[in-house]
């Protein structure tokens, strides 16, 4: 059985007090690493899944990188799930 790996950021999309965004530079950097861990042939693709508004899975060489994406009122809800293949 093998395990998964989970990269979850809550993306504020309305200020509460930090700005719209707030954390998008730090996102940006660990799913950067993920794609290079995971997927060094489509780091941007990765990259570009993320910040992106719809569903879609990046298939690496020896992983798979499932994105979701949920919006919400104010905050959206942006997940990487890493699976070995």
């Amino acid at each position: 059985m093998s395990d998964n790996l989970r990269e979850h950021i809550d993306d504020w999309t309305k200020d509460g007090g930090f700005g719209t965004h707030a954390d998008n530079a730090l996102a940006k950097a660990w799913v950067s690493v993920l794609g290079t861990m995971y997927a060094p042939r489509k780091v941007d693709q990765v990259i570009n899944a993320f910040f992106g508004n719809s569903d879609t899975t990046v298939d690496g060489e020896s992983h798979l990188l499932k994105y979701t994406h949920r919006s919400g009122p104010g905050i959206d809800e942006r997940m990487i799930v890493v699976v070995e293949k």
